[in-house]
């Protein structure tokens, strides 16, 4: 959707369009996408439960190079991208229907 098409949407009235495009940015949980997003989330944080505890409690030589630094700025950024996401994952209400309340 381009802005074009949404001041043209606005104009006009035409919300269905818009809400059209604005669904297709939702996650459902059982997406390939956001069922291998949530993986990718598992395994850093696994990977953060050993690697913190390591690095506070006995500070290890081999963990003070930039390859691990380099690494915990992209898993929090990875962490960060989680909670937009999450945002935007759709639920399920006690029928079993969609409830997507946005942003």
């Amino acid at each position: 959707m381009s802005w074009h098409d949404l001041l043209r949407a606005i104009q006009e009235g035409d919300f269905q369009y818009i809400k059209d495009q604005w669904s297709r940015a939702v996650f459902r949980p059982t997406d390939t996408f956001k069922m291998r997003w949530d993986i990718l989330i598992m395994a850093y944080s696994l990977f953060n439960c050993f690697s913190v505890p390591i690095k506070v409690c006995f500070d290890p030589p081999g963990m003070n190079n930039k390859i691990f630094e380099y690494m915990n700025y992209v898993i929090d950024t990875f962490f960060f991208l989680d909670i937009l996401i999450s945002f935007r994952t759709v639920t399920y209400d006690d029928k079993g229907e969609e409830e997507s309340g946005g942003w």
